[in-house]
């Protein structure tokens, strides 16, 4: 399924406390907010999004999809977990292979600066802080 204005429901359903692991960070962001804002300036950057599994598993949520960034070929499996309650209190996103995903850290990093700390995103030697 190849989806270019794809909106995961669950991104609605973040709980207060929810917390992002990612590879493409240095640190775990978390809180509703932070992770709200991480994700969707994130979705931007994907040209497309072609899935080949979106759907529910026990407790949770699981995405695989292939995208380009910035004409780069990115992978990424996605596991989100719900609470008692149905709302999400953890998101694992890991994109691969390790090149895009340190060019989509960067993108990321630039676009939010030191918002979330200043070693929160990947940023090439000699560009600093």
């Amino acid at each position: 399924m190849a989806e270019s204005d794809y909106y995961p429901e669950w991104i609605d359903q973040l709980d207060e406390n929810v917390v992002l692991q990612a590879a493409v960070l240095n640190a775990d962001i978390t809180g509703r907010d932070q992770v709200r804002k991480i994700l969707q300036y994130a979705r931007t950057l994907y040209e497309f999004q072609d899935f080949r599994f979106a759907g529910r598993y026990d407790d949770g949520w699981i995405e695989e999809y292939r995208s380009k960034v910035r004409g780069v070929t990115t992978h990424n499996i996605a596991i989100i977990h719900y609470n008692d309650q149905g709302r999400v209190d953890q998101l694992v996103m890991n994109h691969r292979p390790l090149s895009a995903m340190l060019r989509f850290s960067q993108l990321v990093g630039e676009h939010f600066g030191d918002e979330f700390g200043p070693d929160m995103f990947y940023r090439p030697s000699g560009q600093g802080v």
